[in-house]
């Protein structure tokens, strides 16, 4: 989960195409860039809830993307859901050990 302003700043950014399952959680978010990523995107945006209400597939580097509804987002590799770990799909409840907090979030 990223916590800090550091951590929600750069998300996966900078970093090579993991061969291991990554996802990164950024609580209290409804926007993101891809600005510095080196492979593509797939966005899960979930609700207060941790269900999923929209799922972006492929989001390319330098690009913006927005959902309203959205109370947080998962970033993974693109192409994570074909994967045998999976990924989320509109309705999937997301586990989280307790709601997110503003502390150190923008």
């Amino acid at each position: 989960m990223a916590a800090t302003f550091g951590a929600r700043l750069l998300g996966l950014a900078l970093l090579r195409h993991p061969a291991a399952p990554i996802a990164l959680l950024l609580p209290l978010t409804r926007s993101v860039h891809t600005a510095g990523m080196r492979f593509a995107l797939d966005l899960e945006w979930i609700d207060e809830h941790g269900a999923v209400i929209r799922v972006d597939r492929a989001v390319p580097p330098f690009r913006v993307r927005s959902c309203r509804r959205a109370r947080g987002v998962i970033e993974r590799p693109s192409g994570s859901a074909s994967r045998p770990y999976g990924g989320f799909r509109p309705g999937l409840a997301v586990p989280m050990t307790g709601p997110p907090t503003r502390s150190g979030a923008s």
